[in-house]
């Protein structure tokens, strides 16, 4: 796995300051070098995998949990922190010291992605899409509803702000795919900011970079500022305007 690369993703609520620690890495195969990092109910579920790929997929989202936690508390080794899955298989600390984290994990084939946040009384959720057509026709089943053309990208954009929000509820997709109908994107300054139609108490922020979509949703109690420095996203993209409607 490569080094970490983390961000802080800084809300406003009323006057309060709220952050988030965002970390991404590459990983491969070789990502199991590191399995020895995993302990407790986290070997369990690492052996119950069958796929190569799904054991890699959750190596590669518990090290870099890891990681990110060592990078607060740096008294702390990987064997002293543990994660377990919940029923619905959204990701906890069993680590009573961080019982009050709120933890959400996400990746791509080749990427890893973990969202911690101190603030465990506030719902957040994380997911990360790497754009592709091979996913377009698997896309396209869930559009198809919708009756209108949907570009490669606002395909991917859509199911990544759906994969968001249905992690910061902590169901999934154990509810209808519906429930989370997303009502508006729109795109300011390279940054889309999302509205869902039957959620009103979610929004979500997501942005684009090399070819991977970054997603977070999170309570509308909070106004999303910057990430790290309000020059972020001029850093990544020009600046466009752009509103898309999903009606």
């Amino acid at each position: 796995m490569t080094e970490a690369r983390t961000h802080t993703i800084r809300f406003d609520e009323g006057g309060q300051k709220r952050e988030l620690l965002l970390a991404h890495a590459y990983y491969d195969d070789s990502v199991v070098d590191d399995v020895s990092w995993l302990v407790g109910d986290e070997i369990k579920t690492y052996a119950s995998f069958k796929a190569t790929s799904r054991k890699n997929e959750y190596l590669a989202g518990r090290i870099l949990t890891k990681k990110t936690v060592i990078q607060i508390h740096q008294k702390y080794s990987p064997i002293d922190i543990e994660t377990t899955t919940a029923l619905w298989g959204y990701p906890l600390f069993k680590t009573a010291c961080f019982s009050n984290y709120w933890l959400s994990i996400a990746h791509t084939t080749t990427e890893a992605a973990v969202l911690l946040s101190q603030h465990n009384t506030h719902p957040v959720g994380l997911d990360v899409e790497q754009i592709s057509e091979e996913n377009q026709n698997v896309l396209q089943q869930f559009l198809s509803k919708y009756g209108r053309a949907f570009s490669l990208q606002d395909m991917h954009l859509y199911w990544s702000a759906k994969e968001a929000a249905s992690k910061a509820l902590r169901t999934g997709f154990t509810v209808p795919e519906t429930l989370f109908e997303i009502e508006e994107v729109k795109e300011i300054g390279g940054k889309y900011e999302i509205k869902f139609k039957n959620l009103q108490r979610l929004h979500a922020v997501a942005w684009i970079q090399n070819d991977v979509i970054t997603c977070i949703a999170y309570p509308i109690e909070w106004t999303f500022t910057h990430i790290d420095n309000p020059n972020f996203f001029e850093d990544i993209q020009e600046k466009v305007t752009k509103t898309i409607d999903y009606d």
